[in-house]
């Protein structure tokens, strides 16, 4: 949980201050992606699991790889250690997928460069246990989450959208390569729209491409010919209905809490002790990458409190990035950039624009605005809101500790009510013996039982800072599969 009251003492001594100045140093900055362009996928609607590898195409590297030029343009003349690789300002995350680690080595590719060099920058990128991350991919992996979205495919505003597409959703139900996503009404059930939308965007920007791979990918998928199966008009009306469908799950407050705020509360963490001289992990790099899936992008968003003026998913190679700024008073402020991507008709990238937050003025927001949203959240509410996770370790640990510390209580309350119970039979055997003792002088007195308190085992909750990040050793587009368990715990 981010300590409140330790920020505040922060900003008491002078570590931190929020008093407004327009000269302001560029620090650090958060790039929260998501992938590259990528063989076809297919998604559990309720689970929200995949079907599919989905590995990255030379397409999706090559998008990846002028989104890091991008970026290396846009702060070379911030980070002196640009266009260079400085291992020790650098510090790269992924989900463990092979898609995010092998974009987020395609964008250290564009990001770094090495003069007269033919050596490849090798950048490690580390990653979570897939059931274990709660960071960049939290959202396959909370119960109450997946609760939310069957409870809205049964809502008014849902079953509205499903009608009001019902001739574009009964066509793709007649195609065979999509009937098996057809409901009992003989039409593409919304809550499976994105799986039919996948298919088709693939083969249209695969199937009709020049890129090396793109012959390969192209027949990889069941039906090449479903580029061709939908006009242009009704795909755009495809692409503004998955649109609307994924914000409806990922662009809302539900999705805020459980699949953004562990991500936003991990960069908070990195942006208050980034002067304290701790490790990369905790916050001293200067540049950190959160390689990621286009749901967190939605639910960053949504925390946010920013209008995402699109009226389709975010594309491939798109970036949100959270500059932070200091001034000559050291107070905070950041700033937030949206890089576009590539979408399907786009010929390179998207040039960044700034967006505004909540309660932020023309320029930046106040550090502090940030830190509010989070400021009471931790693993352990994520955990406790979530319900049902035992899937995930972190989860498990919690639910150890209390166990323990539950049962600690009852051996407590087992010993304390034992000496009790020894106090007065202490007293009535005593009397007793007494009255015997005068009766009987010839007979003996029998001792009392004694009782005695067991110990209290006291339940100590694992340090996460115990729980170290293997770093993901990689050529600019090779993974070595190296994975990390944990990472950084919440303050």
């Amino acid at each position: 949980m981010f300590n409140t009251v330790l920020f505040r003492a922060l900003t008491a001594l002078g570590l931190l201050a929020f008093s407004y100045s327009h000269a302001m140093t560029l620090h650090q900055i958060h790039i929260i992606t998501r992938h590259g362009s990528r063989y076809v996928l297919t998604k559990n609607h309720t689970s929200l699991g995949e079907g599919t590898s989905a590995f990255l195409t030379s397409t999706g590297i090559q998008q990846m790889h002028d989104l890091g030029i991008q970026l290396r343009d846009k702060y070379s003349d911030h980070f002196d250690f640009l266009p260079n690789y400085d291992p020790q300002l650098v510090y790269f995350e992924s989900s463990d997928f092979d898609r995010t680690i092998v974009s987020a080595s395609a964008l250290a590719s564009g990001l770094f460069h090495v003069e007269n060099s033919t050596v490849p920058v090798h950048v490690p990128v580390h990653t979570f246990q897939l059931e274990n991350d709660l960071y960049i991919r939290a959202y396959d992996k909370c119960s109450q989450f997946t609760k939310d979205l069957n409870a809205l495919y049964k809502s008014p505003e849902w079953i509205q959208i499903q009608e009001e597409n019902d001739g574009l959703l009964r066509k793709l139900a007649t195609i065979r390569s999509f009937q098996k996503y057809a409901d009992a009404n003989g039409r593409v059930s919304l809550a499976q729209v994105w799986n039919v939308y996948d298919a088709i965007y693939v083969a249209k920007s695969e199937c009709e491409s020049n890129a090396q791979d793109a012959r390969v990918v192209c027949e990889s998928l069941e039906d090449p010919f479903v580029k061709d199966v939908v006009s242009d008009t009704e795909f755009e009306q495809l692409r503004r209905l998955v649109g609307k469908s994924e914000f409806l799950r990922y662009r809302t407050h539900s999705a805020a809490r459980f699949v953004a705020y562990n991500l936003l509360a991990r960069i908070t963490s990195r942006i208050v002790f980034e002067d304290a001289k701790f490790s990369r992990e905790d916050g001293s790099a200067k540049i950190y990458l959160y390689s990621g899936h286009y749901p967190l992008l939605l639910a960053l968003f949504a925390a946010l409190d920013h209008t995402y003026s699109d009226d389709g998913i975010p594309n491939y190679s798109t970036a949100i990035v959270i500059e932070v700024y200091e001034d000559e008073n050291k107070e905070k402020r950041v700033v937030y950039n949206y890089h576009g991507g590539q979408g399907l008709e786009d010929a390179t990238i998207q040039s960044p624009v700034r967006f505004l937050g909540r309660h932020c003025d023309a320029e930046s927001c106040p550090f502090e605005n940030l830190l509010q949203l989070v400021e009471d959240w931790s693993e352990k509410t994520w955990c406790d809101t979530c319900g049902g996770n035992s899937q995930v370790d972190v989860c498990l640990q919690y639910e150890e500790v209390e166990c323990e510390a539950r049962t600690g209580l009852a051996t407590f309350g087992g010993a304390v009510l034992g000496l009790v119970v020894g106090i007065i039979g202490m007293f009535f055997w005593g009397r007793v013996s007494h009255e015997k003792k005068a009766s009987t002088a010839s007979r003996s007195t029998e001792q009392p039982l004694e009782y005695s308190p067991k110990e209290l085992s006291s339940a100590q909750q694992d340090d996460e800072h115990n729980l170290t990040t293997i770093s993901t050793e990689e050529a600019k587009f090779e993974h070595h599969d190296d994975k990390s368990e944990g990472g950084a715990s919440f303050l």
